[in-house]
């Protein structure tokens, strides 16, 4: 996992490129090593990642919910474990932080580079049908994610407007050997009208929101 205390952040660029469409991948080692790490790819390059820190899965409270939803896996939103996870460049350097607190379905918090809080990820079932929010620091919804079919597919739609302007679609890559089709993670695809670096934090946040709650174990 990433060591928070050797972030770097000199001569750090604006953030991840804004581009229409990239797709987040979870790497194989949270199989293998309990670290979660998201490649961030558009046309075949990496352009960041997302990754795991010690700060947030260091405790032995947090390790022990760790141990607890690993018993639950298979049912969605179990996950009790907090969470603190850095976006990172395509170089390393740190844009935001995503932090998810302790507890079923429990809210993820998302922070500037400097610390200040960008927005709040809030999972609700709103006339029975599973939305996730997203809050900004002054308590208004900015966006909000609607499920469109079976779990595969999303539309996410700006408050202010009520339009439609991203959506996500989890599918399969297909690789060049049988292992790696039958391995790999699928990943989380995203279009994307709005080309700001704020808003790509947000949709990517969602995507690792939207793993959490949905599809973690599987």
């Amino acid at each position: 996992m990433v060591d928070p205390t050797k972030l770097k952040y000199k001569k750090q660029k604006n953030g991840i490129p804004c581009t229409g469409e990239f797709y987040l991948q979870k790497d194989e080692s949270y199989k293998s090593k309990g670290s979660m790490t998201y490649s961030i790819v558009s046309k075949e390059k990496e352009i960041g990642r997302v990754a795991e820190t010690d700060k947030g899965s260091s405790s032995l409270g947090n390790n022990l919910l760790k141990i607890l939803s690993s018993l639950f896996l298979n049912i969605k939103g179990i996950n009790l474990e907090a969470f603190d996870l850095s976006l990172l460049d395509q170089d390393g350097y740190l844009i935001a932080s995503i932090r998810k607190k302790a507890g079923f379905f429990a809210d993820f918090n998302v922070y500037t580079k400097f610390g200040k809080h960008l927005a709040t990820i809030q999972y609700s079932t709103r006339k029975n049908s599973p939305t996730i929010s997203v809050i900004g620091p002054d308590g208004k919804d900015q966006f909000l994610a609607w499920i469109q079919s079976n779990l595969i597919d999303f539309s996410i739609e700006d408050k202010q407007t009520g339009e439609e302007f991203s959506t996500i679609q989890k599918r399969s890559l297909v690789h060049s050997t049988i292992r790696e089709n039958l391995t790999s993670n699928d990943a989380f695809f995203v279009n994307n009208n709005q080309l700001n670096q704020n808003v790509n934090t947000k949709l990517i946040s969602i995507v690792v929101a939207l793993d959490m709650y949905y599809y973690m174990g599987q």
